[in-house]
């Protein structure tokens, strides 16, 4: 019985080691993105929105239709 309560107690203490890890991790992404000037995130944006579009047209194709339809 004691076995099965230390492993728990040690389970917990692993998980919630790994979510502050994680939370940290997250937290310097976010300094990060909002330490980049203005200008970056809208290249960045215009980027995203321009792959977007482009994998759209690959998707339905030029004509508006799938590729795989005749």
């Amino acid at each position: 019985m004691l076995f099965i309560i230390l492993c728990a107690a040690c389970g917990w203490v692993v998980l919630l080691g790994f979510v502050v890890v994680l939370c940290n991790v997250t937290k310097q992404a976010d300094e990060n993105l909002a330490g980049a000037l203005p200008h970056d995130r809208r290249v960045w944006r215009e980027r995203r929105v321009r792959n977007l579009a482009v994998a759209l047209e690959r998707r339905i194709g030029v004509y508006g239709r799938p590729p795989w339809q005749p």
